[in-house]
């Protein structure tokens, strides 16, 4: 007998199936996979609401990479309206990551504040 889920769950077990299955999982093993996924997570997050963050400081320092290496000393308008940012942005953006490059990391965020406690 076939399970039914509630949408966020059923997709949730498609796309791990899916993946399995991409990766040269037999079709059955990738299905029952992702229905015991979705059972886990009934199981232990069922009735709470829960967050997904949408990444973005992964995302951002990723756009951040990407304008530095877009930037030729000529062409920061294009940059900024292909960016949706302001000029400011954009050299707060280039400093950055030449800062960053020069001590050999990657772009740092800055820590999060904490509250008292």
């Amino acid at each position: 007998m076939k399970k039914t889920y509630p949408e966020v769950l059923a997709d949730l077990a498609a796309q791990v199936a899916t993946r399995l299955i991409d990766r040269g999982i037999p079709e059955a093993t990738a299905i029952e996979v992702g229905g015991e996924l979705a059972d886990h997570f009934t199981e232990y997050w069922g009735g709470l609401q829960i967050y997904i963050p949408k990444n973005l400081r992964y995302q951002i320092t990723q756009r951040d990479q990407e304008i530095f290496e877009e930037f030729d000393g000529s062409n920061m308008e294009a940059i900024c309206r292909k960016h949706g940012i302001t000029v400011r942005s954009f050299y707060r953006v280039i400093n950055s990551v030449r800062t960053n490059r020069k001590k050999g990391k990657p772009r740092q965020e800055r820590p999060r504040r904490r509250g008292p406690g």
